[in-house]
């Protein structure tokens, strides 16, 4: 079942694979990437690395949300002073 912010996610992610379509390297960088949605289907969507920059307990929320929807992943949340 999708809602909107799934297919905002999505949309976004069919836009940056068409952007590194003719890009050897895919590694993606986002700042502030709310839920982790767009990450998530950029990863689906063969592109990565992801890094993703954002407020700390906002890393957490995203770090917990990719942990539980992509299993095999290699997620971390990462805090500086």
């Amino acid at each position: 079942k999708f809602n909107q912010v799934d297919i905002m996610a999505l949309n976004a992610s069919l836009q940056i694979r068409n952007v590194l379509k003719s890009s050897a390297n895919k590694s993606i960088l986002e700042i502030g990437a709310g839920s982790g949605t767009t990450p998530y289907w950029c990863n689906r969507l063969g592109l990565g690395p992801i890094q993703i920059v954002d407020l700390p307990h906002v890393a957490v929320l995203q770090a917990f949300y990719l942990l539980k929807v992509l299993p095999d992943a290699i997620v971390f949340a990462a805090a500086s002073r």
